[in-house]
């Protein structure tokens, strides 16, 4: 005679903390993009999923890259002979 025990989720044994969406921290593409090559591949992906708003937004957050990269201070680097 075999006797069964089930579990329901309710019963589990995963003692995992649960984290709420709320508690996530915001998620910034621009954070991202290290590269013209990062922008470039973002951009592609996007345009392959041909949602014209999404395309706005990343255009926007590329633009906002841009800008931080323009706005940086020059560095020099020097390459030892």
């Amino acid at each position: 005679m075999t006797i069964g025990l089930a579990l329901t989720p309710k019963d589990s044994l995963d003692m995992t903390p649960k984290t709420r969406i709320s508690e996530l921290p915001d998620f910034d593409m621009a954070e991202s993009l290290w590269s013209k090559e990062d922008m470039a591949l973002y951009l592609s992906l996007v345009l392959e999923a041909g949602d014209a708003a999404e395309l706005t937004h990343a255009l926007g957050v590329v633009a906002q890259v841009g800008n931080k990269w323009s706005s940086a201070p020059a560095t020099v680097t020097t390459s030892p002979h």
